[in-house]
């Protein structure tokens, strides 16, 4: 060794005991998760407007019940309702409103469809009968 400080370099260096080595985990491999196919949610059945507007007047007529419409809307209860072009309100509750009023007219109906056919909403327009009194 050269005792020269401009050439000699010190070095520590620090020396551990031994860890345990804990072995490695082995990769696993989880079995493949079987695919369960999810049945797929039945479509409500199609009906044309005249059909539905024949159960309407039946239903408010009080001869049908609102489930046999209800079946036909995409929303079922809570389809909205647009009454007379100023107030909004659920199927439900559009039928509790008009149902058994014998001085009511249907002026006209349209619906709006989803693409797969069911009904989105109920546009209804109404008037109230006016009896004439021949006394």
């Amino acid at each position: 060794m050269n005792n020269d400080p401009r050439t000699t370099t010190i070095k520590t260096i620090q020396v551990l005991a031994p860890a345990d080595r804990k072995p490695s985990p082995t990769l696993v491999i989880p079995e493949p998760v079987p695919v369960i196919p999810v049945a797929a949610t039945p479509a409500p059945p199609i009906i044309s407007d005249q059909a539905f507007h024949q159960l309407l007047l039946q239903l408010l007529e009080g001869k049908k019940p609102a489930e046999e419409l209800m079946k036909y809307l995409c929303n079922q209860q809570e389809t909205v309702v647009i009454i007379n072009d100023k107030e909004t309100t659920s199927f439900l509750q559009c039928c509790a409103q008009l149902q058994h009023k014998k001085n009511i007219r249907l002026i006209s109906l349209s619906l709006a469809r989803s693409k797969q056919g069911c009904i989105e909403a109920l546009r209804i327009r109404y008037d109230k009968k006016k009896f004439i009194g021949l006394f």
